[in-house]
């Protein structure tokens, strides 16, 4: 896994909790090796409370950007 992958990852897991994080679809999409499109696609399905889904962008942009394409931005509501 890339740095900004895990970067990205490590934010989400922060902000949902460790149990969340454990059963979210972007996590069994990882361990079942699916695509990083695929993975990335499943990280705004973590959306509760559901005022936080710019976050969750921000966080699969993160997720798909390489660090010497683009630095991670935060994300305006």
């Amino acid at each position: 896994m890339a740095d900004h992958q895990f970067d990205a990852l490590t934010l989400v897991c922060y902000n949902i909790g460790t149990g969340a994080f454990a059963g979210a679809t972007f996590v069994k999409r990882i361990n079942a090796g699916e695509s990083p499109a695929r993975i990335r696609a499943a990280i705004p399905m973590s959306r509760k409370p559901p005022e936080i889904l710019s976050r969750r962008t921000g966080e699969a942009d993160q997720f798909a950007t390489l660090y010497t394409a683009a630095l991670p931005k935060a994300r305006v509501a």
